[in-house]
């Protein structure tokens, strides 16, 4: 794999999550397979407290240093306004944050990382549509 990411994206009514892998051909299945490993493990087994711990800080950190420049205020000010109606403080958004739990995580994971959920898009040649299917339902 030359590039492989996750990201999400907010709607007022919806969202989206994704994993992203820029792969040859021929490492398709075997890039697929992996994919689905981690997302099994993380609906199967809760989160280590330390880890959870290490993103939280993580999070608030990245939270406040964006709060640093005039455009990333605006930004993170108008997003919450279109996409909520309201607009919390930081202090709020640090709060909740700080709510998280391993149980929440647990139960999100097993909601949305259920295979009969999820969706495939390939950008490429590929005539083995049963295989990834095979593939992503285990």
């Amino acid at each position: 794999a030359y590039v492989v990411y996750m990201g999400m994206t907010g709607y007022v009514d919806t969202g989206k999550w994704e994993v992203y892998a820029g792969v040859s051909n021929d490492k398709l299945e075997e890039a697929l397979e992996a994919i689905m490993v981690e997302l099994h493990r993380v609906r199967e087994q809760l989160v280590d407290p330390e880890e959870l711990d290490r993103v939280k800080r993580q999070l608030r950190g990245r939270i406040i240093m964006s709060q640093e420049t005039n455009g990333s205020v605006a930004d993170r000010l108008g997003s919450e306004l279109l996409l909520t109606g309201r607009v919390r403080s930081v202090e709020s958004i640090l709060n909740d944050i700080e709510r998280v739990s391993i149980d929440e995580i647990a139960s999100l994971a097993q909601q949305y990382l259920d295979p009969t959920n999820m969706r495939l898009a390939i950008i490429g040649p590929h005539e083995n549509e049963a295989k990834l299917t095979e593939i992503i339902m285990g």
